[in-house]
């Protein structure tokens, strides 16, 4: 049986749909059905950073790691810092927050390269969700 999951975000709520395939379609088509939605705040979601992750920081920026898949990646200053706030635990709202306080950034600039930099670190599987105790209400479709 084959299962996705579809990541839809907004700004207050993110959502994570799950799929199931159904086999064995009569007329030809793949079909899907919704099996669950997963709902999560995110000013409460975070982001767990891999652990075979390696970087060292320097005031151009950081020079980044991962030891389990044998690549390295260079990040500039505002990378390096929003890296480092994910790794402290802080919230997408906290790390937009800090940056856009910290380099004098605008807030919506900000809050697209933040999201442009998580679907690069997803990618790459050097970042997952992490949903604290209370940040996710899964929902089952019936």
């Amino acid at each position: 049986m084959f299962s996705q999951s579809i990541f839809l975000a907004s700004d207050a709520l993110a959502k994570i749909r799950r799929f199931r395939w159904l086999p064995g379609a009569i007329d030809g088509r793949v079909r899907f059905v919704e099996t669950s939605v997963i709902i999560l705040d995110a000013v409460r979601a975070t982001y767990r950073v891999s652990e075979s992750l390696r970087s060292t920081h320097g005031q151009d920026g950081a020079v980044v790691m991962d030891v389990a898949q044998g690549r390295m990646f260079s990040l500039n200053r505002v990378g390096a810092r929003m890296l480092e706030l994910m790794k402290r635990g802080a919230g997408e709202c906290e790390i937009v927050e800090a940056i856009s306080q910290e380099f004098e950034a605008n807030r919506e600039t900000v809050e697209k390269d933040l999201g442009d930099f998580i679907a690069t670190l997803r990618r790459q599987h050097l970042i997952e969700l992490s949903c604290g105790d209370r940040s996710a209400l899964s929902i089952p479709n019936i």
